[in-house]
């Protein structure tokens, strides 16, 4: 077993043989014996073959004393059980494996004896449920005191129903609440096996941590209800616009120059919105959108700090942008090419104005305005969307000289990003 003739033997001491990670729990054993602790031991050592090689034994000692109680000689059985041992570590090198691929899997394995009402954790699920190892075995009243409550008499239910109709395959979802109380979402995909009399006598399966899947689920669903009420918004808004541009036109040409405006503006509001995944827009961006279609260079000067609005108050407020770009156009400051339009805004400090927002439009050099005998329904968006939808304040003045309108809008509708210095800049 060892490579050594039995002359070569005889010249050797057992710490020349033993291997050097053995050594010492051999020599524990033995010093109890030659001191009468013990009158034999059996241990599982290496010993080194003459080739350097490693062979593991079971070593079963005993001894022979002498009159004096000292120990005469010991006769030693020597068992080779190096296949055994590297089949051991095989076994446990995939059983380890496999625990690290369920734990990264999030995935365990259980035994239930539905007679003894007795369960058998894996060490993944046991590492899951976030359990010490010394509870690999557990009762059902232990398990079940585990399962949130409010699943507690459906999975009862569930199991009652599949062992009264002889089910072999038991598949449920449920929550279990770890030490600590969180909560974690499990599914259970269960084999039952029956005994005599169709008694169901055993389920083994493994327990899947979903909770991840399962607030993707959440969220999915709540990003679908959410654009569902944008969808809704979008389309009342629409509606309202196309009536009141109708009411307001005095052709169908005209009615379908307004329309297609107005829906040109709320589609860049929702795409500058898209852009930044609904966080939110900068009012310097916005403001350099709603001018783009009829500003020329030169003719518009744009000043303010970085501001950004909130999700919520991007569309009224480029709505109401949108009808004074489009009254500058077409009688104002930027119908004649010699205007020019002034668009500053600042925030107040929280002092003074709570850290409102105001926004002034100015134009100068455009024809001589005079006020229209009625309203229209640009001039009503103008003056009335920011009150009523964000509690704001607009005065808003059609001088001779040029239109005037100074906005207020709350803090409350202000993104807390950060407000720098005035960075005036020209709509090229």
């Amino acid at each position: 077993m060892l490579g050594y003739s039995a002359e070569e033997l005889q010249t050797k001491t057992f710490q020349d043989i033993t291997h050097r990670g053995d050594l010492e729990a051999n020599l524990s054993v033995l010093n109890k014996t030659l001191v009468g602790e013990a009158e034999s031991y059996c241990i599982e050592k290496r010993y080194i073959r003459k080739d350097g090689g490693v062979v593991w034994a079971n070593l079963t000692v005993g001894c022979v004393r002498k009159g004096d109680c000292s120990v005469d000689y010991f006769i030693s059985v020597i068992q080779d059980i190096t296949d055994r041992k590297q089949a051991e570590a095989r076994l446990a090198e995939r059983n380890a494996q496999l625990d690290l691929a369920h734990k990264a899997a999030r995935v365990g394995r259980y035994t239930f004896d539905v007679s003894r009402r007795t369960m058998r954790l894996s060490r993944a699920s046991v590492a899951t449920q976030g359990l010490s190892q010394s509870t690999m075995d557990i009762t059902a009243e232990q398990w079940w005191a585990r399962v949130h409550r409010d699943d507690v008499e459906r999975v009862r239910t569930a199991h009652i129903r599949a062992f009264k109709e002889g089910r072999r395959e038991l598949v449920n979802e449920f929550r279990y609440v770890r030490p600590g109380g969180e909560v974690r979402w499990v599914e259970a995909r269960s084999l039952v096996t029956y005994g005599e009399g169709g008694r169901a006598e055993r389920m083994t399966g493994v327990y899947i941590d979903v909770t991840e899947r399962r607030k993707s689920e959440d969220h999915k669903n709540l990003l679908i209800a959410e654009l569902d009420h944008r969808v809704k918004n979008v389309l009342a808004c629409v509606a309202a616009v196309a009536q009141r541009s109708q009411e307001c036109s005095r052709s169908a040409d005209e009615f379908v120059d307004l329309l297609n405006g107005r829906l040109n503006s709320l589609a860049n509001a929702h795409a500058l919105l898209s852009r930044s995944h609904w966080e939110g827009v900068g009012l310097g961006e916005l403001v350099r959108s709603e001018l783009a279609f009829c500003a020329k260079e030169g003719s518009a000067h744009i000043e303010g700090p970085d501001v950004e609005l909130a999700a919520e108050a991007t569309q009224p407020v480029a709505m109401v942008l949108h009808e004074l770009a489009t009254n500058a156009a077409k009688y104002g400051a930027l119908s004649n090419g010699r205007g020019r339009v002034q668009v500053r805004w600042r925030r107040l400090s929280k002092g003074r104005g709570g850290g409102k927002l105001v926004l002034e439009w100015r134009e100068i050099g455009g024809p001589l305005v005079a006020a229209p005998r009625a309203n229209g329904y640009g001039t009503s968006v103008i003056r009335d969307l920011i009150p009523y939808e964000l509690g704001g304040a607009v005065a808003y003045v059609l001088a001779s000289e040029g239109a005037r309108c100074r906005v207020a809008i709350p803090a409350k509708w202000l993104n807390n990003s950060s407000v720098s210095g005035s960075s005036p800049s020209r709509l090229s």
